[in-house]
């Protein structure tokens, strides 16, 4: 088993705005309040109407093109009906024959018009454009990607951001231009929210991408632990042990307490059949490690033993 350092660290803001509509209903019937209340009662008509008469008013305005994005993301997702004979992996329905015995099934998915979704992506880039301290934009526009998904594009916005980091500082604004707290963990904290995402997929050839996010965020953040770490699971997936090995000592020469990398280790020794070496980490688990991590070593030592 990998174990993996997948947990924000914080969740002060939702990662994006699409469905974040609540308290959206305020006096000032502006055009944005307008424009949210259609859109949380999905009135394509009057949202396009209202987008018009903003439009023409104030072009430039930063919340005009993040509800563009919105309405164009929503308006390319068409939900696609699905009958198999194989179970789906999320949620379906299952079709029975007379006897009780399940035949087929019914799930869905989303399909995209991607003409329709570059419309709001275009206006959102013109957004980041003129406001690149707005991580809201970068991350709205990363989730739509990620979304469709579009892996490769998403990546790119990952990587493009980072590298802006290095510019402002860490000094990013949110939604309304409120000032972020504490930048950095949140961004960090966030991109591997958008790692776990590409690890979810189980596709293998999404763990390049994972690769370059992590080396990406190494080189202006050498310490970030999960970041080796995340480059030592891409290689330990791959069966390539000894690979992984050396980016997870990399981790523990940063922090020797850490229990997701030592736990790590113990199993890629085991892997390689180094037992002496796996017990060894197995038990600086138990010695380090919360309730619930002494429990879990003692049962994978007590295994290896055997």
């Amino acid at each position: 088993m990998i174990l993996k350092h997948f947990t924000h660290p914080k969740q002060k803001f939702t990662l994006f705005f699409i469905f974040s509509l609540v308290g959206l209903l305020v006096q000032a019937q502006d055009f944005k309040s307008e424009f949210n209340t259609y859109f949380v009662n999905q009135d394509t008509l009057n949202q396009r109407l209202v987008l018009d008469k903003w439009e023409d008013a104030k072009p430039d305005d930063i919340d005009l093109k993040i509800s563009l994005l919105n309405y164009h993301f929503r308006k390319s997702r068409e939900e696609v009906i699905n009958m198999t004979t194989d179970a789906p992996q999320g949620a379906g329905l299952a079709i029975q024959d007379s006897l009780g015995n399940e035949k087929a099934y019914l799930s869905s998915h989303f399909v995209f018009d991607l003409s329709e979704l570059e419309k709001g992506l275009s206006k959102i880039d013109e957004a980041i454009k003129d406001h690149p301290d707005r991580l809201d934009l970068r991350f709205g526009k990363t989730y739509v990607l990620g979304q469709v998904p579009l892996w490769e594009r998403f990546t790119q916005e990952i990587l493009i951001t980072v590298v802006y980091s290095q510019k402002n500082d860490n000094q990013w604004l949110w939604a309304d231009n409120e000032k972020l707290t504490e930048g950095q963990d949140f961004l960090l904290g966030s991109i591997q929210d958008y790692q776990l995402q590409l690890y979810n997929t189980s596709d293998d050839s999404l763990l390049e991408n994972m690769r370059r996010i992590a080396f990406q965020v190494l080189k202006f953040y050498p310490t970030h632990v999960e970041s080796w770490s995340n480059i030592a699971i891409t290689y330990s997936l791959q069966g390539e042990f000894d690979q992984a090995i050396f980016y997870l000592r990399k981790a523990e020469e940063i922090n020797p307490s850490d229990t997701i990398v030592l736990g790590n280790l113990a199993n890629n020794y085991q892997q390689l059949d180094q037992l002496d070496k796996a017990e060894s980490y197995l038990l600086k688990v138990i010695d380090l490690g919360s309730a619930q991590e002494q429990e879990f070593a003692k049962q994978r030592l007590e295994a290896l033993r055997k």
